[in-house]
């Protein structure tokens, strides 16, 4: 007879067994149910070729393309225009450069010294040089009514007076009705240091005025 033992284990290897073959029996069922079943593709009926009917196009008739129209010549005036406004631009600048140089000439005219053959005389100026006098009042003893004077003499810059000899400042003394002031004033020792760019002290208060 057999053992309770080997009677458990005999049934449990057939429940193993049992549960194995039920498991492999569900998988093959799955694997059915997946892969679906190929039809072989029947071939399909052509359908009927139709021959396509040409559609009547009409036919245009192309008209012939016209020439093109020539270019109107341009006019004898309009050509002529041109050469008067050139003409007309190239003589402007030379009148412009004319002008300053007329100036220029009447300027230097106006400056040029009155030259004197005595000696004892100065030169003398027709007008000042560049337009522009010193102010002779900054030099001691000669106020607004000497300056005139100077003026109308031909007197405008320091450097005048200061080139003036003993001899010259005496005739010019006398010339304009003050006598011995030159010399007395000191004006040709004051005129050398205004005309080299100093200042004197009767000038320095001058300026402060």
């Amino acid at each position: 007879m057999f053992s309770i033992p080997a009677l458990l284990l005999y049934v449990l290897f057939f429940v193993i067994g049992w549960l194995f073959a039920r498991w492999r029996g569900a998988q093959e069922q799955s694997r059915e149910v997946m892969t679906p079943a190929v039809s072989t593709p029947q071939p399909q009926a052509k359908a009927p070729e139709v021959a396509a009917i040409p559609e009547a196009v009409p036919s245009v008739e192309k008209e012939p393309a016209k020439p093109p129209k020539a270019a109107p010549k341009p006019k004898a005036k309009a050509e002529s225009e041109p050469k008067e406004t050139v003409l007309a631009a190239d003589s402007q600048p030379t009148v412009k450069k004319e002008v300053p140089k007329e100036k220029k000439k009447a300027a230097k005219a106006a400056s040029k010294p009155i030259v004197s053959s005595d000696p004892d005389k100065p030169e003398r100026l027709s007008a000042p040089r560049d337009g522009d006098a010193d102010d002779l009042k900054r030099v001691k003893g000669i106020g607004p009514a000497n300056e005139k004077k100077l003026n109308a003499f031909g007197v405008y810059h320091f450097d005048q007076i200061a080139n003036w000899s003993a001899e010259q400042a005496e005739w010019i003394g006398k010339e304009l009705s003050f006598p011995g002031r030159i010399e007395r004033e000191e004006w040709i020792e004051q005129a050398k240091v205004l005309a080299s760019g100093g200042d004197t002290e009767f000038s320095k208060r001058s300026d402060k005025r």
